[in-house]
C-alpha cells in the first residue's frame, strides 16, 4: 500500500495528527476519543489533552508547538482563552508575544528560512480524551529488519500552564530480533513483556500507509490496550549488506549506538563541531553537537545531515531527539565524553581554537559503529 497522504497531502486538511487518527480508526486502529470542538471537550466533565495541529507535521519537523492538558473543572482561563483565540484565527493570539511556543517557531523560522508568521498561521488545536498510562514512541530501524526503538515515558507527566511535560521517566529502549537493551531508567516488567504486543501495533498501522517507510508511531497504552496517537515519516528501508566484527583499530573508537549503516569499507564525513549555535544554517555532511542545542536547532539539523552524531546524555524522550534519531540517514550517539574524537587536551592537539570542522570515518553495519577521527 501506498501513502495516500504523501501522494495527496490536501487530504491531510491542515490537522494531520486528527485526520490520520480518523484514517487509521477506519480501518479498526483504536483510538482516543476526540472532541468535534474545544465547547464539547470542555462539556464532557473530563480532562482533555488540547493537541497542536500543523500541516508540516506528518513529514516535516514535529514538536514546533506545545500541546495543552485541560481540566475542564477547574480550566485555565489564560490557555482556554488562547486555544479559542487560535483555533478562531484570531489575529490578536496569533501576532501575540504570550503565544506558546512563539520562541521555539522564531528560532526555527531563523535556520529553517521560512516565514515565522505563515508558519503560525498553520496553527490550530485538535481535542483528544486525556488517557493515563504508558507513552510510546517506536520507530522500525532501518538498516535491520526485526530491530525496533522505543521512546518510552510513564507514570504521569506534569504540565506547567505553558505546557511544557516535566517527564517522570524515561528511556529508550531498542528491541532486536528477541534482545532488548534498555537505556536510562529501566522501565519496569509490564512495560519491557509489553513490547512484542506493541510491535505488533506499530506494524499494523505501519501495513496503512507504505510499508516500505520507517516511520514514528506514537502510542499510549492504558489499562492493557493500545492507542494510536500520531504518525510521523521517516526514513525508507535501506538494508545492510555486511556485518562488522573486526575488532578495534588504533585511533578508533565504538559508538553507544546506532541506526543506518554504511558500505563496508564505511564513509568519511565532513563534520561541524557545534560549540555554540550558529549564525546561519549550512548544509553539512555531518553534525556533533559539543553542547546542549535548543530543541529547535536539534530539529532543524536533523534535517540537514548525513550523519548526526549526538550524545548519550541527551537521548532522552523528546521532539528534538526522535527527529534525531528518525530523520538522517544515520544516527550515532556517543559516549558524552568527545574527548575521544578530540583529544584528551584539546589545547595541546590544536594549540589555539580548536577546529570546528573535522573529518570522521564511519563504518557501520546498523548494530555496531566504530568511529575514527581522520584529520
Amino acid at each position: 500500500m501506498s501513502d495516500p497522504f504523501i501522494q495527496n497531502p490536501e487530504l491531510l486538511l491542515g490537522t494531520p495528527k486528527l485526520t490520520v487518527a480518523g484514517y487509521v480508526e477506519r480501518h479498526g486502529i483504536a483510538v482516543p476519543r476526540r472532541y468535534a470542538s474545544l465547547e464539547d471537550a470542555m462539556g464532557s466533565g473530563h480532562g482533555f489533552i488540547a493537541r497542536s495541529e500543523h500541516p508540516l507535521e506528518y513529514a516535516g519537523p514535529s514538536g514546533l508547538f506545545s500541546s495543552f492538558v485541560v481540566d475542564p473543572n477547574n480550566p485555565d482561563i489564560f490557555v482556554v482563552g488562547m486555544l479559542r483565540g487560535v483555533n478562531s484565527s484570531s489575529a490578536e493570539w496569533l501576532d501575540s508575544e504570550w503565544l506558546p511556543g512563539r520562541d521555539k517557531i522564531n528560532l526555527y523560522s531563523r535556520y529553517s528560512g521560512e516565514n515565522p508568521r505563515q508558519l503560525i498561521d498553520g496553527l490550530s488545536f485538535s481535542f483528544w480524551e486525556h488517557l493515563g498510562g504508558c507513552n510510546k514512541s517506536i520507530v522500525a530501524d532501518s538498516a535491520i529488519e526485526g530491530r525496533y526503538h522505543f521512546f518510552v515515558t510513564w507514570n504521569e507527566a506534569e504540565m506547567t500552564r505553558f505546557g511544557e511535560r516535566k517527564l517522570v521517566k524515561g528511556s529508550f529502549i531498542t528491541y532486536d530480533n528477541g534482545q532488548t537493551f534498555a537505556r536510562d531508567d529501566p522501565p519496569n516488567d509490564e512495560i519491557m513483556h509489553g513490547l512484542l504486543k506493541d510491535i505488533r501495533f506499530y506494524e499494523q498501522v505501519r501495513a496503512l500507509f507504505d510499508p516500505a517507510n520507517c516511520p514514528l508511531v506514537e502510542m499510549q497504552t492504558f489499562e492493557g490496550g493500545n492507542y494510536f496517537l500520531q504518525y510521523h515519516r521517516g526514513r525508507d528501508f535501506s538494508a545492510a549488506s555486511f556485518s562488522l566484527t573486526r575488532g578495534i583499530e588504533e585511533g578508533e573508537f565504538e559508538a553507544y549506538f546506532v541506526r543506518g549503516c554504511t558500505p563496508p569499507e564505511g564513509r568519511v564525513v565532513g563534520t561541524k563541531l557545534l560549540y555554540e549555535a550558529p549564525k546561519a544554517i549550512e548544509v553539512l555532511d555531518g553534525l556533533m553537537y559539543l553542547y546542549w542545542p535548543s530543541e529547535m536547532l536539534k530539529e532543524v539539523y536533523s534535517r540537514n545531515v548525513s550523519v548526526h552524531f549526538d550524545q548519550r546524555t541527551s537521548n532522552t524522550p523528546t521532539h528534538a531527539n526522535k527527529s534525531a534519531l528518525l530523520n538522517p540517514p544515520i544516527s550515532i550517539i556517543l559516549e558524552s565524553d568527545f574527548n575521544l574524537l578530540h583529544g584528551s587536551d584539546s589545547e595541546a592537539v590544536w594549540p589555539g581554537e580548536p577546529p570546528d570542522f573535522i573529518n570522521v570515518r564511519v563504518i557501520s553495519d546498523g548494530r555496531r559503529c566504530l568511529v575514527k577521527r581522520m584529520t
